[in-house]
């Protein structure tokens, strides 16, 4: 059947197999012009850019509806107060003290969907109060948000509505994305998958989360025409230009975006060939870039990175390598980094640094330059000594992106094969596009920092259908099957070569960063172990059925108060060592009042062998009333195992407190984090 219309194989498509049809060519009428008739408006609307931007209109109608049922229902966060009432103060960036409006009982009424809109006059005279930095960092999405309000009143209605216009700006951009490599069926199919994904859908209801989304989607989709007319020779200023505002305007919505920034400066400077006689077109096109990105979101990118308010940048990394987090991908019995994901915890530990390493006196809060720069020289402190346990973190949120869809890694992973084998330039694209983002969010690695990122599995996925597709419908001719496989050969063979050189390379990263954090944690121990102790006298008491507390003198702020020497933050280093009974851990929770989930730590002491001394290191943060040391819970068997508890002396040698769990043997252990199978991705 194919062979009677010309139907010839080669290896050039997906996977190596395009099906090319040489058709006769249609009669020309005596006058020499062709067959097709109409007006030069009718032949673009029959333009295959016209079809994909007509589809892609239709996607975001579904998209739009799809969302705002998704919202309707399930929309329980209350309101973004400052944004809502800006059709009643009439001042963006400005709002009555949020405690007096929520004890409003009209406030009430509204967040029980008893009345539609919030009545303005019960703020009506109400003192006004500047939000300050937290608005002036994504002004641009409330100043949308606002404005939207201006137009359909302080509704709940509002937010659904800007909510799913948002998600149907994302399902338009994927599927105009999909299309770059894809025929438009299995572009559409992809981009269902991605609009009624739950993942997708959950994220909607967190309206500063989600906008991230739209504009990382449109910023990879320009990058990706930016490598496609460089392929074909066009003129590159205008995709490169677009690909820099869309980051920079991104940044103003949502300071995440600033991810697409070195991505679109890449893209140009990697991706783009040099012109046979200079540099002038990777130049031009970089130029287009910075130029976009300036014009969008200069002020942001200065008032986020550079303002007097300094970044959080870093805060919210070392947030994001707590030990919860840490443990959905890695297992690591020696050590964790003693961090939780809790903002007090966080600003006791910046400000425990400073004092103990930088030898600061002053308190150091959020959004200031000296918490930037305090939390900045602790981050490097923790890069330089977990370089393993980092490259981990990369390769681990990689393959969690690969399987957002929930088809697994392996057909994305295919689907990368087949790309390299059609074409190397945009296989290396596709997979920096990838590893790049995987590695940004793999920092603090949670549903509303990674949910956009599924677009990548879909993409993926997609042409290796649009590849199985493309081989069936060869099969049909048999001889010309044969030839284009035989074709296929050597792109596959080039295919293998690149996902190669990324396996080995990731390993070798892997392996050489983990040799050099365990020789410098082995040096780390050691030090700890040669620091000067004070041994603390231990009160045990009752706690539960079948459990002790052992209170530690003079460690808990409840004691300090009563000595009139308390500080509202507080830090010590706590040693406890234990006599093993035989080789089982002995289990020891660190407690906090009031009781507090988010603070206390249970630890898995490992024991090498009976009658082995087993030590415990770990630092005591405390902050006001709010989180107060309370003591050592274990069973009473446990208890008994106890030799004695001590405090580190302070020394600026002692740069990071971890949590150190040192059996008698630790010097033969591996001091670094091993894969975790199979991972959690926190959905």
């Amino acid at each position: 059947m194919w062979s009677e219309a010309g139907v010839r194989l080669e290896a050039a498509g997906v996977g190596g197999l395009r099906v090319v049809r040489h058709e006769v060519p249609r009669e020309r009428r005596r006058d020499g012009r062709k067959g097709m008739t109409g007006s030069a408006v009718r032949r673009a609307l029959r333009s295959p850019l016209a079809i994909d931007i007509a589809l892609a209109v239709v996607v975001a109608m579904v998209a739009y509806g799809v969302a705002r049922r998704h919202l309707q229902p399930y929309y329980h966060d209350a309101p973004w107060i400052e944004d809502l009432l800006v059709p009643c103060t009439g001042r963006p960036g400005w709002v009555p003290d949020p405690v007096a409006v929520k004890a409003l009982p009209q406030w009430q009424a509204f967040l029980a969907q008893k009345v539609e809109y919030f009545p303005c006059s019960a703020i009506a005279g109400m003192p006004l109060i500047e939000i300050g930095i937290s608005w002036q960092r994504q002004e641009y999405f409330h100043r949308a948000l606002s404005s939207w309000f201006r137009i359909v009143g302080p509704t709940i209605n509002g937010f659904i509505t800007f909510q799913s216009g948002m998600f149907a700006m994302t399902g338009a951009i994927a599927y105009l994305m999909f299309r770059l490599g894809m025929w438009r069926v299995i572009a559409l199919a992809c981009t269902a998958g991605l609009v009624w994904s739950p993942l997708q859908l959950r994220a909607t209801g967190l309206p500063i989360e989600y906008e991230k989304a739209p504009w990382i989607l449109a910023a990879v989709a320009l990058c990706g025409v930016v490598v496609r007319r460089d392929a074909q020779g066009k003129s590159l200023w205008a995709p490169a230009l677009a690909s820099g505002l869309a980051a920079g305007f991104g940044i103003g919505f949502k300071t995440d975006v600033m991810a697409a920034v070195p991505l679109a400066l890449a893209t140009t400077l990697i991706f783009v060939r040099r012109n046979p006689g200079g540099s002038s077109r990777k130049a031009l096109a970089t130029l287009c870039v910075i130029a976009g990105v300036a014009i969008g979101g200069g002020t942001m990118i200065y008032r986020n990175f550079f303002g007097p308010a300094g970044s959080l940048f870093a805060v919210q990394v070392l947030g994001g390598q707590d030990w919860a987090t840490e443990a959905m991908h890695a297992v690591s019995p020696l050590y964790d980094y003693g961090l939780v994901f809790d903002d007090s915890h966080i600003t006791v530990l910046i400000n425990s640094y400073g004092h103990r390493v930088l030898g600061t006196t002053a308190t150091v809060y959020f959004f200031s330059r000296e918490m930037q720069d305090v939390s900045t020289r602790l981050l490097t402190d923790f890069w330089t000594t977990f370089p393993g346990d980092l490259v981990l973190r990369v390769i681990a949120a990689t393959i969690r992106v690969l399987q957002l869809s929930g088809l697994g890694v392996l057909i994305p992973v295919a689907g990368l094969f087949l790309v390299f084998a059609r074409d190397l330039r945009a296989g290396w694209f596709i997979a920096f596009v990838a590893v790049f983002l995987s590695a940004y969010v793999s920092l603090v690695f949670q549903r509303r920092h990674f949910f956009h990122l599924e677009f990548i599995s879909w993409w993926l996925a997609g042409f290796f259908t649009q590849a199985i597709l493309l081989a069936g419908r060869a099969m049909l001719d048999t001889n010309a099957f044969g030839d284009a496989w035989a074709r296929f050969a050597k792109p596959a063979f080039r295919a293998v070569l690149c996902l190669s050189l990324i396996g080995v390379c990731a390993v070798a990263a892997l392996a050489s960063a983990r040799a050099y954090q365990q020789n410098r944690m082995l040096r780390l121990v050691e030090c700890y172990e040669q620091m000067l102790l004070d041994e603390r006298h231990v009160a045990r008491a009752a706690h539960e059925p079948d459990r002790v507390m052992l209170r530690v003198e003079g460690i808990s702020l409840r004691d300090r108060r009563s000595s009139g020497k308390a500080d509202e933050m507080t830090s010590d280093y706590l040693v406890a060592k234990f006599r093993c009974r035989d080789g089982r851990p002995i289990s020891v929770t660190a407690t906090y009042r009031p009781p507090n989930a988010v603070w206390d730590h249970t630890f898995s002491q490992p024991c090498s062998a009976s009658g082995s001394t087993s030590t415990l290191m770990m630092p005591i943060y405390q902050y006001g009333a709010a989180h107060v040391f309370d003591g050592l819970a274990m069973s009473a068997q446990d208890a008994d195992t106890v030799q004695s508890v001590s405090t580190m002396r302070q020394d600026s040698s002692e740069r990071l407190w971890l949590d150190l769990l040192l059996p008698a043997d630790w010097r033969t252990r591996d001091w670094f984090e091993r894969l975790r199978i199979p991972l959690e991705t926190p959905l």
